[in-house]
């Protein structure tokens, strides 16, 4: 299996594609590479794509303690300079986008092309924070405490009820069109990642602000977001037209899990944004 051994753990990647120039996927929190699965066979046609797993996520080391977007942003780089990954169009979905924006800032030389999904930069603060809301229910509902341990997660009484209510969750993150069968995958998918996974990914993304770089970003930048988004509000997506260079797409029926949801869509925005902002061939 195609991984990368780091001094504190490990990436798994997949690359797509033998030719053309590079694209980097970077999928959602609780997801993995193959959330990507409607994208991939239409950009593997023209150009080489990396996908990964976050730390913490699918098939890379799980994460035992809270990290930040920083440390992800680290990981990856490690993982493109032993590929000899020079340059590359990022494309960042939820957390994706929040990784893509860390690592553009960091090297800026390397990212040509920047696509954001149902993603931000900037923190939440009051309002509506269905990532909070979402947490304290658990507390509540399931006497635990993000420092007690995750035992209670897996014992045979509660995971049941602890399922249930998930599902609910997952169910909110799509639209009424979604299908059993997607949201079964959707579930299945997630339970990949273990219940401390879960919160540990939630608390290394709780406090991300890059709102005061936007304006230095110049290269060129699709925002995607989906009207009925739950998880990303459409006021934090539309934020991110503070990139000079951006343009936006919204999709008005759609939901946070827009990628599995309007695939054929959301392929023709990147296959056009693509073919104007990176070609396959420089």
């Amino acid at each position: 299996m195609p991984n990368l051994e780091l001094k504190d753990g490990r990436i798994f990647y997949e690359i797509y594609g033998g030719r053309g120039r590079w694209i980097v996927l970077i999928h959602g929190a609780w997801a993995s590479h193959e959330w990507w699965k409607e994208q991939i066979p239409v950009l593997s046609m023209r150009y080489r794509v990396l996908a990964l797993d976050v730390r913490g996520h699918g098939r890379s080391s799980r994460l035992r303690r809270p990290s930040s977007v920083k440390k992800f942003s680290d990981d990856l780089h490690e993982l493109l300079t032993y590929l000899n990954v020079k340059e590359a169009a990022f494309m960042g979905w939820s957390m994706g986008g929040l990784i893509s924006l860390q690592y553009t800032v960091d090297h800026p030389d390397v990212v040509r092309a920047l696509v954001l999904i149902a993603s931000r930069a900037h923190r939440r603060r009051g309002g509506y924070d269905p990532l909070k809301e979402y947490l304290g229910k658990l507390a509540e509902t399931m006497a635990f405490s993000l420092s007690s341990p995750f035992e209670f997660f897996t014992a045979l009484d509660n995971r049941e009820y602890y399922m249930k209510e998930f599902r609910r969750e997952v169910e909110d993150m799509f639209t009424e069109k979604a299908s059993e069968e997607l949201i079964d995958w959707a579930m299945r998918a997630i339970q990949v990642n273990s219940p401390e996974d879960i919160v540990n990914v939630f608390l290394s993304l709780k406090n991300f602000d890059l709102s005061d770089k936007l304006s230095k970003i110049k290269i060129p930048t699709l925002v995607i977001a989906g009207g009925r988004d739950r998880m990303v509000p459409l006021f934090l997506t539309e934020k991110l037209r503070e990139i000079p260079s951006s343009e936006m797409v919204v999709f008005p029926d759609a939901g946070h899990y827009l990628l599995l949801e309007e695939p054929e869509k959301v392929n023709a925005c990147l296959v056009s944004f693509l073919q104007k902002a990176y070609p396959p061939s420089a």
